[in-house]
């Protein structure tokens, strides 16, 4: 039994999907984009809470982040279930730019040694790699880190305008429903 105490989530994507062009009925918009939270997401944050800590893990920058969650979820979410937001400057960029035409200069990796180490997430360093898990749309992104550690998410139940990912996600878990993860949490 593997005692987990940090969850950490992706917002796009995982938690809501942003997009440029507008489908049906968009909850908000961010700047140009259209913004769609997945049914569920709230719940799923709220019953994680109950259990671990929360961490957000995201490409994202911090100001935008802050923005969407508190529109996404209410003003006082962040401060009621979210431990700590580590965004676009906890990521790096991609090593494997310039060898992999996908790979645009501005895209980055998520290494889960950058929160354990961090002086400011884990100051009292009780978040380790084998209680610390990361929940995430894109195996590319988490591609780096020990397969014990990272959930991928892929949802089942897709905004009808999500294009379908053709990432390989290799032998990564794989969860496509928020019960899905919480199932897969309740067995670790």
């Amino acid at each position: 039994m593997r005692p987990i105490k940090l969850l950490l989530i992706d917002v796009d994507d995982v938690l809501l999907v942003r997009t440029k062009q507008k489908y049906d009925y968009p909850h908000f918009k961010q700047g140009k984009l259209f913004c769609y939270v997945r049914p569920g997401a709230k719940e799923f944050i709220e019953a994680c809470s109950l259990k671990y800590d929360i961490g957000i893990y995201t490409s994202m920058l911090y100001s935008n982040v802050k923005s969407i969650l508190n529109q996404a979820f209410g003003e006082n979410f962040i401060l009621y279930y979210i431990d700590f937001i580590c965004a676009r400057e906890y990521t790096r960029l991609d090593p494997d730019y310039r060898h992999d035409p996908k790979i645009k200069s501005y895209d980055t990796v998520k290494f889960i040694d950058n929160i354990l180490g961090s002086p400011i997430f884990n100051e009292k360093r009780k978040y380790n790699v084998e209680n610390t898990l990361l929940i995430d749309d894109s195996y590319r992104k988490v591609r780096f880190n020990d397969i014990s550690s990272v959930i991928i998410f892929k949802a089942h139940h897709r905004f009808s305008f999500e294009r379908e990912d053709d990432e390989s996600v290799l032998e990564y878990p794989t969860c496509h429903s928020f019960d899905d993860i919480l199932e897969m949490l309740d067995n670790m």
